[in-house]
């Protein structure tokens, strides 16, 4: 039977791991750009496909 990792082992593992290759936390203002960013892609595909999508009169 495999033994599982409790969640804070594997945290300190991949925390080691990460320390290893020099990766550090994203900033706050990185994680607010992303999330503006993601928000804008989001909000420009659906207007998009509702003109796309929009019936045609003819």
């Amino acid at each position: 039977m495999s033994q599982v990792l409790d969640m804070p082992t594997r945290q300190r593992v991949i925390l080691a791991i990460a320390g290893l290759l020099g990766f550090q936390p994203l900033s706050m203002e990185f994680l607010l750009m992303l999330a503006a960013i993601i928000g804008l892609y989001i909000l420009s595909a659906e207007t998009v496909k509702r003109v796309f999508y929009q019936p045609v009169h003819s």
